[in-house]
């Protein structure tokens, strides 16, 4: 679609402004013609959103409302990260107190394989 829109150039403008103001008027009339059938359309899509919005109070309380969800959602994050932090500890926790009864049965199996050879030994040499 071609637009009927048209920039004038300054030695056609003086045509026009020595001719007929009739002319110069229709051409004004015209373009502004079509920027209100641009513009109208575009205010009532305006108006429909800013109708749609409500009023000051009702954006208010939409507001408000928006800014609890965010606080409820920020509330939960923490309580997630906190309970999140406690399962990385609880593993740690048990992680150290597995290898901490390894090493306790490590050592108590070294003694008694040093206590049964040294029994042995005892009872080689009677």
């Amino acid at each position: 679609m071609t637009s009927r829109l048209r920039n004038y150039t300054e030695d056609e403008i003086d045509i026009l402004l020595d001719g007929d103001r009739r002319e110069v008027d229709r051409l004004l009339l015209h373009s502004l013609s079509t920027i209100a059938a641009v513009l109208i359309p575009h205010v009532e899509k305006e108006d429909t959103i800013f109708e749609a919005m409500g009023d000051i109070p009702t954006i208010r309380m939409r507001s408000a409302w928006i800014e609890s969800q965010i606080v409820k959602q920020n509330t939960k994050n923490q309580m997630m990260r906190r309970v999140a932090e406690a399962g990385v500890i609880m593993c740690v926790l048990g992680f150290i107190g597995f290898v901490g009864y390894s090493l306790v049965d490590y050592v108590i199996d070294i003694l008694r394989a040093k206590i049964i050879a040294s029994q042995s030994s005892i009872t080689l040499t009677k």
